[in-house]
């Protein structure tokens, strides 16, 4: 059956117009979010108070080919399984992430690098040497998301037409796992490097990478005009990038830098790439229904907007408002109520499909959480009455409406500090902070809950060894 359009009207005419503004600002905004996910500038450590300073290529043999070992026999060089030699490779100032217009007077281009990975010092007792192997650890990998993001976005010349930014971060990034392996791997695998093996090795990976990520003129010639090398030199060039005479390729130098008690910068992300794109994509096949519901509405905002006034004498206004039933109430001391303003977002919170997104905010002390307490115990009472009505059944925890319905109910508990999420997580289930008056009786998967803690139905995500061992589990 053939698809009729929609009869042009003025009505219809306001709706497409209204709709492609609302689909150009959910663009630019999803694409504003891409950008800002990506823009993970690593820089070159300076720091001076802890003796933190990357030290340019040139000073590698100095210091770890013709002096370490004799400091680590005179103790003055400390090696223990958390030390760690973080190699930059292309280091270089980058000044492709602002345009000359955007510097502001006191602007100093960042000191940065492509790619940095971590190796692993040992003493090798029997040889009496210092020998190296690489970190397999993720965190010990550090990826320039933003030379990436800018290479796809300004100087796209070798990226293939049909390649989205994700497939082309999640590509790089695969590739330089690749080519950091095989390069640090000695010809026997089980025999780490040794010094001047290692400084060997570096020098080949750096110029590769430099191939894999500008390999041809034109990303050369970008990376000429941006970007200045770290190292000062006497050389009448030393304000350009190093040039092969014969091949062409463009090549920053590499750094290192030596932290005795482990990293202290970690590269958590990228998280919300992929999802990004995804809803990017369906914005653009579907306009603004292609989004969910509660991120179209945090995108374009309410068009019926009601003021909340002050809470004296306004018992009309608040009365509807706040007179839901509550399945659930926090176990806290039966004295004390929600007040009136809780109340109202806590009934507010429950009608999702009206309201799929709701801010709450306010200083310290004012019951934030105390309000979230209650969202959660009313979602975990209502989920059980519900559960209950499917259970009649032997194997009906296996059914599809069940999965659905445990995660309908379910909640993520997020914030841009990992701390604010661990200590939320910690104090729910906390045992001690509930009231006397029901703590013998408050039980949820107890059994399985850690010592101290009345149930388990809290999980922080945020902690890296925790997902591990989660994914492990």
């Amino acid at each position: 059956m053939r698809h009729k359009e929609p009869k042009a009207t003025p009505e219809v005419d306001n709706a497409i117009i209204n709709e492609n503004k609302n689909k150009d600002r959910c663009q630019r905004i999803l694409n504003y979010w891409l950008d800002a996910e990506l823009f993970d500038l690593p820089e070159c450590p300076v720091d001076y108070k802890k003796n933190l300073i990357s030290e340019p290529a040139d000073k590698f043999k100095t210091s770890w080919i013709e002096q370490a070992e004799d400091k680590f026999k005179d103790g003055k060089l400390e090696i223990t399984e958390n030390s760690r030699l973080m190699i930059m490779f292309q280091c270089h100032r980058a000044g492709y992430i602002a345009k000359d217009d955007e510097k502001h007077p006191n602007y100093k281009t960042p000191r940065t690098y492509l790619v940095g990975q971590a190796l692993i010092p040992r003493w090798d007792e029997d040889r009496e040497i210092i020998v190296w192997s690489r970190s397999e650890e993720d965190e010990d990998l550090i990826i320039n998301l933003a030379t990436i993001r800018t290479l796809y976005r300004r100087c796209n010349s070798s990226i293939p037409d049909s390649m989205s930014l994700s497939e082309w971060v999640e590509a790089r990034m695969e590739n330089i796992e690749t080519v950091l392996h095989s390069g640090f791997l000695s010809e026997d695998e089980n025999t780490p490097l040794t010094s001047t093996e290692l400084s060997k090795r570096i020098l080949l990976l750096n110029r590769e990478l430099a191939g894999q990520f500008w390999p041809d003129e034109l990303s050369r010639q970008f990376m000429i005009e941006q970007c200045q090398p770290i190292d000062p030199s006497y050389d009448s060039n030393s304000d350009i990038p190093e040039v092969g005479k014969k091949s062409g390729a463009v090549t920053f130098r590499w750094r290192f830098c030596y932290y005795p008690d482990g990293l202290e910068s970690k590269q958590l992300g990228p998280f919300f790439v992929d999802d990004l794109e995804r809803s990017i994509s369906a914005v653009s096949k579907w306009g603004t229904k292609g989004l969910s519901l509660p991120l179209r509405s945090y995108l374009l905002g309410r068009k019926d907007k009601t003021e909340v006034p002050e809470a004296v004498n306004q018992g009309d206004f608040f009365w509807p408002l706040t007179n839901g039933i509550i399945y659930g109430r926090w176990p806290e001391n039966p004295e004390f109520g929600l007040s009136l303003l809780q109340s109202f977002a806590v009934n507010t919170a429950k009608k999702a499909g009206d309201n799929p997104v709701v801010a709450v905010n306010g200083p310290p002390g004012t019951g934030k959480t105390t309000l979230l307490k209650d969202i959660i115990a009313d979602k975990l009472v209502s989920r059980t009455l519900l559960l209950k009505e499917l259970s009649d059944k032997n194997d009906w925890f296996s059914d599809e409406k069940v999965t659905r319905l445990i995660m309908q109910h379910s909640m993520v508990v997020a914030s841009s500090n990992n701390k604010a999420v661990e200590n939320i997580s910690k104090e729910l289930p906390s045992l001690s902070k509930l009231h006397k008056a029901f703590s013998s009786k408050t039980k949820h998967f107890k059994i399985v809950a850690p010592e101290g803690d009345w149930g388990y139905f809290v999980q922080c995500w945020g902690i890296q060894k925790t997902v591990k061992h989660l994914n492990h589990f």
